[in-house]
């Protein structure tokens, strides 16, 4: 009998940021995370590439429409959360377009925070993220066994590489922010304008 292979989840991120801020989405009505904010963001579905699937996501939730060859990987997240997945987190330049939410019945805010003063209701793996692509590490591991934050530093490549393990997100260790004055969540910022 033969054994079927493992096999990941694979999931497409946009890292927006303009003038030191980043777009941020809160979910609604998902089952996943509602009420936190996350990123621009989707499963990459079967034929089909990370980067057409970032694309397609993208476009599906925010109306901005991207070419695979307008994406820069920016960080890789190996994480473990129910299932195992693999992450891969883009930016792109755009100076045109204008998010808008196009998923009202999954998101139920769309908006820019600054980039170092996340709110307190981001999603956990997405502040690792946001703060790997803020210290410039392009591969992290999220919510594997093991206690407290520890750098990995393969051979070759010190620096690149950052470990999350059981953290939680209000955890002043894991917080990039917590020296930081805290921005209620409640707080509003005004969308820009392209």
């Amino acid at each position: 009998m033969k054994k079927d292979r493992f096999k990941m989840i694979a999931s497409g991120y946009l890292m927006l940021v303009r003038g030191g801020k980043i777009l941020l989405s809160r979910r609604f009505q998902t089952g996943y995370e509602d009420g936190n904010y996350s990123l621009p963001a989707g499963h990459i579905e079967d034929n089909e590439t990370l980067t057409d699937g970032t694309c397609r996501e993208v476009k599906e939730e925010t109306g901005i429409i991207l070419r695979p060859s307008d994406l820069r990987l920016v960080h890789v997240m190996h994480r473990k959360h129910i299932d195992i997945r693999m992450d891969f987190f883009f930016m792109a330049t755009l100076s045109r377009y204008t998010p808008k939410n196009l998923e009202p019945e999954k998101c139920d805010d769309l908006r820019w925070f600054p980039l170092t003063r996340l709110p307190v209701n981001t999603i956990a793996y997405i502040r690792a993220a946001v703060q790997c692509y803020r210290k410039k590490n392009v591969y992290s591991e999220f919510g594997w066994e093991g206690s407290g934050q520890e750098r990995l530093q393969p051979p070759g490549s010190a620096g690149i590489c950052q470990k999350f393990n059981n953290l939680k997100p209000r955890d002043a260790r894991y917080d990039c922010h917590a020296d930081e004055e805290e921005i209620p969540c409640a707080q509003r910022y005004d969308v820009e304008q392209a």
